[in-house]
């Protein structure tokens, strides 16, 4: 951290984060990572954890929880049916007090407090918000992923974006949308925020369990807005996918906008495998929990937990069983959520885009390798099942460290990509063209920057920031085909070559030395008259950004895993309350030096020669309540063990 010099409580900071996760898995060590709450401990969170039956569906969380559970200052969107401000999950009441800061009912178009029909009316917005931010460790009901300690940390901060009603009587599919610029607004007052007119809600993360046919133009924009404001948009996959194995049915719109604009999250059953109506392939990011059978959610109304959804309250009563890709979404939206929280602790260097975050979580997903799916990526299941732990544990600093870079450059040496006219879907007029199928002209700017990896670090590996860059990817092509996809009421789902789009760079060569790429501007003609109207999005005049990051792992920090087994050295009790003792399995280790640093790096306490036994202890009952790191050495053996002190 920048406020301390002792780089050794630094390694071994570092090496507590590596050696935590081997510990739980090997169950050796024991952290109060868990929570008390009560269908967290009955067998009915198989979306977070391993339970007695089922074993492998989960999200692998507690790892996650042993770094951060939630900071109030990251804020989350749930734009759905509405959320069940009165539930205890939430907090005492309806808003004050509560978990969920504020929002809007954009289907009526009225303050929240208001509603005509209650906050939620089919309970599907308030089972999507609980998996991301319900209070956890309150010993009452669900654990929201990042939902707080329980004591004076409430996790982080939801927003109730309302944007759908009550809809065909119970054929839940067919629930009503907000019209077309509430959505809208909801979407882009949601990622905006304006302090000198305090008005926005400066939103982190957006989850959108939501999706159908091709998008309207208003939606797609609000998207674009949403993500140069760097917003982490989480979108659900879809449940139209009902079909043999081997076969996917294509992303719904949202899930289908290009992959750098939106986290795509498909779902997975109690076999941690893609669930049949899970809808994949156009790069699918990951896969997560999204059957019933491995969550309980909470209800629309009262403070009860619940398998169904049931709508409306009269005359007639429907229910629907809490399964679909819409309750995936959430938990990757958790899982970032806990990301951004990481990120905002003050000895972090810096933050993360949400590039980093998708990236993160794709490195760190549960690969899935079983027929039909393959090592690596596939069409079925993305990179994985989302893994919390591993997640955070990737991004423990300062083990790892994601560094930002920028630079820029004249747009006056683009060069044209050829000599004819190309092809692009114009999805809303851009300088009187119509919309549907129109004329440009492609003009490539090419550029490197040269960088300066920090000591003690490699590089594991890059990518392009799309929001943080101001230029275009591919967006046109030569192909006659366009126009079988492309019409004038906008882009189907199948067309990747529009304008406007959201941001983007290529990367042509990451290393650990220099990162060079390419981005277009395009110039707009009339293709009637075949001449130039103007430029996209902006012209030679005009200054080129690039922007990326570099993934980078420690070269000096961290422990072997074969040093780490059940012969290793362990201590007791943890938590503790004002000391710690020590043992081995190995008859030769009668004595550890032991050093114990606090979670910022600052030594507190070192002692050497400590014998191993029942009645020799060291001393912690001086330092405050917190989480500190013991690093416990025998000749050229290290162990270092989280302890948490608690009085």
């Amino acid at each position: 951290p920048p406020s301390s010099a002792d780089t050794t409580a630094l390694f071994g900071i570092l090496a507590a984060r590596n050696i935590v996760t081997q510990a739980q898995l090997n169950h050796f060590i024991h952290l109060d990572i868990g929570a008390n709450d009560p269908e967290y401990n009955n067998g009915n969170s198989a979306a977070l954890k391993t339970t007695t039956a089922i074993a492998n569906a989960n999200i692998n969380v507690e790892p996650a929880w042993d770094l951060t559970v939630g900071d109030p200052n990251i804020k989350v969107g749930v734009f759905d049916t509405g959320i069940n401000h009165s539930h205890q999950d939430f907090g005492p009441g309806p808003l004050a007090g509560s978990k969920i800061a504020g929002g809007f009912n954009y289907f009526d178009n009225i303050p929240l407090y208001i509603s005509t029909f209650g906050n939620d009316v089919f309970g599907h917005g308030s089972a999507v918000a609980d998996k991301i931010g319900a209070f956890r460790n309150n010993n009452f009901a669900v654990s929201g992923i990042a939902g707080g300690d329980g004591v004076n940390n409430k996790g982080v901060t939801l927003y109730d974006m309302k944007i759908f009603g009550i809809g065909n009587a119970c054929n839940f599919a067919e629930t009503a949308p907000a019209t077309e610029a509430n959505m809208y607004n909801a979407i882009v007052q949601g990622a905006l925020s304006n302090t000198v007119t305090n008005s926005g809600f400066g939103q982190h993360i957006q989850n959108h369990s939501w999706g159908g046919s091709p998008p309207y133009g208003f939606i797609f924009d609000a998207f674009i807005t949403a993500y140069q404001n760097e917003v982490s948009l989480v979108v659900s996959s879809g449940n139209g996918a009902w079909n043999p194995p081997n076969q996917c049915v294509p992303l719904a719109f949202p899930a289908s906008f290009k992959d750098n604009m939106v986290m795509k999250v498909g779902g997975n059953d109690a076999t941690g495998a893609r669930v049949g109506f899970s809808m994949c392939g156009t790069n699918l990011d990951f896969i997560a929990p999204g059957t019933y059978d491995l969550y309980s959610s909470i209800t629309r109304t009262g403070s009860a937990v619940t398998d169904l959804l049931i709508w409306p309250p009269s005359p007639a009563t429907c229910t629907f069983y809490i399964s679909g890709t819409s309750f995936s979404a959430p938990h990757a939206a958790g899982t970032a959520a806990l990301m951004l929280s990481y990120a905002n602790n003050t000895f972090m260097p810096n933050g993360l885009f949400p590039e980093d975050v998708e990236q993160l979580m794709q490195l760190s997903a549960t690969d899935l390798t079983v027929s039909p799916n393959v090592s690596g990526y596939d069409p079925e299941t993305g990179w994985g099942r989302v893994n919390a732990g591993q997640s955070l544990n990737n991004y423990y600093y300062p083990g790892y460290l994601v560094q930002h870079y920028s630079y820029s450059v004249s747009a006056s040496g683009a060069t044209p990509t050829g000599t004819v006219l190309e092809n692009s879907c114009l999805w809303k007029q851009l300088f009187g063209q119509p919309i549907g199928m129109g004329k440009v002209k492609r003009y490539l700017i090419s550029a490197a920057n040269n960088h300066t990896i920090p000591a003690g670090y490699t590089l594991v590996k890059g990518w392009e920031l799309g929001s943080g860059s101001n230029l275009m990817g591919v967006n046109s092509t030569t192909a006659p085909a366009l126009s079988v996809f492309c019409s004038s009421t906008g882009v189907a789902v199948n067309e990747p070559n529009y304008l406007p789009d959201g941001t983007n760079i290529v990367p042509v060569n990451i290393n650990a030395n220099y990162a060079s790429f390419d981005g277009y501007i395009y110039e707009i003609y009339d293709p009637i008259t075949n001449q130039p109207v103007g430029w996209y999005p902006f012209g030679p005049t005009g200054t080129a950004t690039f922007a990326y990051s570099l993934y980078l792992k420690s070269t000096t920090l961290g422990l072997d895993e074969e040093k780490f087994t059940e012969n290793s050295l362990y201590m007791y009790p943890n938590p503790t309350m004002d000391k710690i003792y020590f043992k081995s399995r190995l008859k030769e280790i009668d004595k550890i030096n032991v050093e114990i640093v606090s979670a910022l790096g600052q030594l507190v306490i070192k002692q050497e020669n400590v014998y191993l036994s029942e009645t020799n202890s060291v001393d912690v009952s001086r330092l405050e309540n917190g989480i500190y790191f013991a690093k416990l050495t025998y000749g050229k053996k290290t162990i270092v063990n989280k302890i948490i002190l608690s009085k």
